[in-house]
């Protein structure tokens, strides 16, 4: 049997432990909790941009923001009447429009994305073009999924 002061060690070191758990994980930044960083943050940090970049990239963003904005509504807009045809006998052909019409929304988002990202490659001096490659690589996971942000669908 264990005496109150074995006990009271084992206590204490568990807590010590669990402590030690505790801030490692605290300390790990960008994995746990909060992002570390905004995209625009994480764009104007590893590219360097100085103020005047900084501000037309500002800018860049809010007419970004609004263009994808609308398209977005539309798609909401399609999805819904997508959905309000499940109660409709013999909907194929307008469920087939409706698909197709998001079809054609979703790929000039697409363009209207990339677009952005030529015109933030083309505020960057050729010094930070190297880094603009290499956060390229990225954009997916800087610009993908966010906590806060809906999830789309099931993953395949």
């Amino acid at each position: 049997m264990m005496n109150k002061n074995k006990f009271y060690v084992l206590v204490i070191v568990a807590l010590f432990i669990s402590n030690g758990v505790l801030v490692f994980f605290m300390t790990q930044k960008g994995h746990w909790g909060k992002q570390a960083h905004s995209p625009k943050e994480i764009i104007i940090e590893r590219l360097r941009l100085d103020e005047a970049q900084i501000k037309d990239y500002s800018e860049l963003v809010l007419f970004h923001g609004e263009a994808t904005r609308d398209l977005m509504k539309s798609i909401r807009t399609q999805r819904s009447s997508i959905y309000k045809l499940l109660t409709v006998t013999d909907s194929t052909a307008k469920v087939d429009s409706a698909i197709n019409a998001i079809g054609g929304l979703q790929q000039e988002l697409e363009l209207i994305n990339f677009d952005h990202f030529q015109d933030i490659k083309a505020l960057c001096t050729a010094e930070q073009l190297k880094d603009f490659e290499s956060l390229s690589n990225e954009f997916v996971k800087i610009f993908g999924e966010r906590k806060g942000k809906p999830n789309h669908g099931p993953k395949r």
